[in-house]
């Protein structure tokens, strides 16, 4: 009975990514074409080549990265992120109604893969906040907020348009 609900709670949890994302699509889509001191804008035009691209770029802590891109990066790996809870959750309840213990081969045939895969999105996640903190012209260094209290301060950097204007750059650095 309770593997009938995993499924019916991933497509939720799907429905519910693509509600946000559809919500949120007006605000995302804004064209982001002047310069600023961390580079070009992002080439991405497409939620799809944002996630691709999210992940391709995941050890570069340089350029920019707009918006949409961020945002459709984050809902991308927030809904992948359930997915994944709700997968491990379906094959231990599987394994437990199976009778299969739980001894250290299948923890680390079922969590070592998954910890792995963990790592390598948290450095994704954290490069792609480095590049939006670039977009709007601040040191991707402001990411080490996250440590202590800068959950709010990051929130609204991250929702900020781009910072247009080369000239204002020239005048600043000039």
């Amino acid at each position: 009975m309770i593997l009938f609900f995993v499924p019916v709670l991933a497509v939720l949890a799907l429905i519910a990514a693509g509600v946000v994302f559809a919500a949120a699509w007006p605000f995302l889509s804004k064209p982001d074409l002047e310069a600023n001191r961390f580079g070009p804008p992002s080439e991405t035009r497409t939620p799809m080549q944002a996630v691709v691209s999210g992940f391709a770029r995941s050890l570069d802590f340089t350029g920019r990265s707009n918006r949409m891109d961020f945002w459709s990066f984050a809902i991308f790996i927030a809904a992948g992120a359930f997915a994944s809870l709700v997968l491990l959750f379906a094959l231990g309840w599987y394994l437990l109604n199976a009778g299969i213990r739980w001894d250290l081969g299948v923890a680390l045939i079922a969590i070592v893969p998954m910890m792995l895969a963990g790592a390598y999105v948290a450095i994704a996640c954290l490069s792609m906040a480095v590049r939006r903190l670039h977009d709007v012209n601040t040191s991707g260094w402001l990411v080490l907020l996250l440590l202590v209290f800068g959950y709010f301060i990051l929130l609204y950097l991250f929702l900020k348009p781009s910072r247009a204007g080369a000239d204002e750059t020239a005048r600043a650095f000039g």
